[in-house]
């Protein structure tokens, strides 16, 4: 059984469940398939694979990160200072988030003041 997409697949148009639909299984399967994590058939991993490749689907990291309870973001709110202390602070919290790739931005305590 051939699949098609109904129209090419816009990043964000492609979910787990468009992709268990096509493959004529759960999401939890689809789950399965994609992390490796528990036995599924030959017959229904082939299919899953099949409508992963033909929706090109790649899982939402950002619903990965929520749903495993870790969003992997830091937030550092302060004041603005020249302080020596304030500054080494954010420059360690930059460099540390940066070795581990994780999302790190400086937002202006001002952003939140209307």
């Amino acid at each position: 059984m051939a699949i098609k997409p109904k129209k090419p697949a816009q990043n964000g148009d492609v979910t787990i469940d468009r992709v268990a639909a096509a493959a004529g299984v759960s999401r939890a399967t689809v789950s399965r398939v994609m992390n490796g994590s528990a036995k599924v058939s030959p017959e229904r991993e082939k299919a899953v694979k099949k409508a992963i490749a033909a929706y090109n689907f790649t899982p939402n990291a950002t619903a990965r990160r929520l749903a495993g309870g870790r969003s992997g973001l830091v937030a550092l709110l302060m004041e603005e200072s020249s302080e020596e202390f304030f500054l080494n602070s954010i420059v360690s919290l930059f460099g540390a988030s940066w070795l581990h790739s994780q999302p790190c931005h400086r937002v202006s305590p001002r952003a939140f003041i209307s």
